[in-house]
């Protein structure tokens, strides 16, 4: 928890990447990175934040989104169409 704040504060990575890569991880090793796990990370995150409970909100939403679009196709394909939504280029 503490390195993911921290490469989210110094701004190596946006906001958005979190969710992605949980919903990578969950579906490329699911016996070690399972929804449930997740949300109990996820709830852990920038805890004295004052914009803390909205960006917790934020990261669950997308990864439930990007769960739910990429139920019946290969991860790398909702990943790169996340990313495409995310820089406006058309699919």
């Amino acid at each position: 928890v503490d390195i993911t704040e921290s490469v989210l504060f110094i701004k190596q990575h946006s906001v958005n990447c979190l969710p992605a890569a949980l919903y990578a991880m969950t579906r490329i090793t699911p016996s070690e990175v399972s929804p449930a796990d997740v949300a109990a990370f996820t709830d852990r995150l920038f805890p004295d934040l004052e914009a803390g409970a909205e960006i917790r909100a934020h990261i669950a939403a997308t990864y439930a989104r990007l769960l739910e679009q990429g139920a019946d196709e290969p991860w790398p394909a909702t990943v790169q169409r996340f990313i495409r939504e995310l820089s406006g280029a058309s699919s």
